[in-house]
């Protein structure tokens, strides 16, 4: 299913350690041009030590709905190759949009009045933003409780007490 394969065969001392190999040639095709753009003026190294940061997936990809095959996977440091057919999950496909109000969700403990503060967006954008976050990773969301906006329009003083009151008892 899958192999792994060192950079090069190590010569071995009698402590039955040996020196590290240099690094392997990497030769990556250069990517289409319909990348995303931090794609674009990437220069890619003929060595691994000169290797840039990695750069995220381009998720989503222009034109295409499937989530990605992984078919390799390098371990640079230890100089490993590991080819195969790995599927991602369903965190790692998120958008980058997603991906950061996931961050800062998690961040403040699923507090989604303190994301609205931090954001400084309504709450009823934060809750649609967290009902695609909740769409894009295969969860349905709840369907809104029709009380809600009853209160929040109470809290924000547009209705009155008891025209609040009337609409909770379904009068």
């Amino acid at each position: 299913m899958f192999s792994t394969s060192p950079a090069a065969p190590q010569s071995r001392t009698a402590s039955g350690l040996g020196p590290r190999p240099p690094p392997r040639p990497v030769l990556p095709a250069p990517p289409a041009s319909a990348l995303l753009s931090v794609y674009r003026n990437h220069r890619f190294p003929s060595t691994m030590s000169a290797m840039p940061q990695p750069l995220p997936l381009p998720i989503p990809f222009p034109g295409v709905q499937e989530a990605p095959l992984v078919t390799e996977l390098l371990f640079p440091e230890a100089q490993i190759t590991v080819r195969g057919e790995f599927l991602l999950n369903e965190f790692a496909t998120l958008t980058p949009d997603n991906l950061d109000f996931l961050r800062l969700y998690i961040k403040v403990r699923g507090n989604l009045k303190e994301v609205e503060r931090i954001l400084g967006l309504s709450y009823p954008t934060i809750r649609a933003r967290f009902d695609t976050l909740l769409r894009s990773i295969g969860y349905e969301p709840e369907a809104a409780d029709p009380r809600d906006e009853t209160l929040r329009l109470l809290e924000r003083g547009e209705i009155t007490p008891e025209e609040a009151t009337k609409r909770l008892k379904g009068k």
